[in-house]
C-alpha cells in the first residue's frame, strides 16, 4: 500500500506541472515529477515532516517545500492525502480557498 494518496485536484496539479515544464524539456519535467513523488513518499513515511500555515489557510493541512513547489497535505489521514502542489510563485492562500 502506498504511504500517500493524491486527490484528483493534486493529480491534475502534477500533470499540469509536467506539461508546463515538458513544453521546453521533457527530461526536466520527468526529473521534477520524480522529485515530487519521492517527496510524497517521504511525507507518507513521516507525516509530521511539514508544518501548518495558519497564515495561509484554516484547513488542517501541512506544507513541505520540494524544489519550487509547496506540497499541501493532510497528515491526519491514512494514507497521507496530498491535497495540492503549488508553485512558490503562485498565490497559495487564494488557490487553497478554492479547494
Amino acid at each position: 500500500m502506498s504511504p500517500y494518496l493524491l486527490t484528483p485536484l493534486a493529480g491534475e496539479d502534477l500533470l499540469e506541472i509536467w506539461d508546463h515544464i515538458a513544453r521546453d524539456n521533457v527530461s526536466a519535467a520527468d526529473r521534477v515529477v520524480t522529485k515530487l513523488v519521492e517527496t510524497f513518499e517521504l511525507i507518507g513515511k513521516f507525516p509530521r515532516l511539514g508544518r501548518p500555515r495558519e497564515d495561509w489557510t484554516s484547513h488542517r493541512v501541512r506544507f513541505v517545500v520540494a524544489l519550487d513547489y509547496h506540497i499541501v497535505y493532510r497528515a491526519d489521514t491514512a494514507p497521507v492525502t496530498i491535497v495540492a502542489i503549488i508553485h512558490s510563485a503562485r498565490d497559495a492562500p487564494t488557490l487553497l480557498r478554492n479547494r
